[in-house]
């Protein structure tokens, strides 16, 4: 008994379904070439991986083509051609083992993409190592000193905020912005410091110094309640 199956009659719905679910396993139930229907497998699957809109053209061409070749078949404008059973088996084991490794190239690629995304993050939300203190004197005027660190030439901007004598929050703004609440001295260099008037802000409340690096990030880099 011969190996292959003559099919008198083919199933033009059976071709389309054999490529909706297999990219290429209509055109091999159809008898057509089975190198046409390796190209439609591999050229549906590695479209989709790396550009999505190729590999779905390739696949819906693939399902209209197993159902117009198997109509033309039927019509005899197409040759009805032996289907070797091997070579069904043979294509179908091929698509299983290219699937499985499809599957981990997406896999391993998605990990990298997710991976590039969390550690860019978190190259963006990064620690800046400056200081400043603030202290509260004993007739109630706040002292804010710039206490240096290794990265502070990274701070484009220092800001204080606080809450005036009128329960007005002020800031947050730069010492020259904020000279005409009650506010003297400078920032701008280590061992620098500003004063805020015990008679221009309001008690209890809470001074915060801000600052705003090169990076885009914004910290606050200390806070007082007094």
């Amino acid at each position: 008994m011969s190996e292959s199956v003559v099919q008198n009659k083919k199933e033009p719905i059976l071709a389309a379904i054999g490529s909706f679910i297999i990219p290429g396993a209509g055109q091999v139930y159809n008898g057509d070439s089975f190198i046409k229907g390796l190209l439609i497998l591999l050229g549906t699957t590695i479209g989709a991986l790396f550009l999505v809109i190729p590999g779905l053209i390739v696949w819906l061409y693939g399902i209209y083509d197993a159902y117009s070749v198997s109509k033309k078949i039927n019509s005899g404008k197409a040759p009805n051609k032996e289907v070797p059973g091997i070579n069904v088996i043979l294509f179908i084991v091929i698509a299983i083992v290219w699937m499985f490794v499809w599957l981990i190239i997406f896999t391993i690629l998605l990990a990298a993409v997710i991976a590039a995304f969390v550690f860019g993050s978190g190259t963006a939300i990064q620690t800046h190592d400056v200081g400043f203190s603030v202290e509260g004197l004993a007739d109630g005027t706040v002292i804010i000193t710039n206490e240096g660190g290794p990265d502070l030439n990274k701070l484009n901007t220092i800001q204080i905020s606080f809450v005036d004598a009128n329960g007005v929050t002020r800031g947050p703004d730069t010492v020259d912005d904020l000279k005409e609440y009650g506010v003297t001295g400078s920032l701008d260099s280590v061992g620098s410091s500003c004063r805020i008037d015990k008679n221009s802000r309001l008690s209890p409340s809470q001074v915060s110094v801000i600052g705003t690096f090169d990076d885009g990030t914004t910290r606050v880099l200390a806070t007082f309640d007094y």
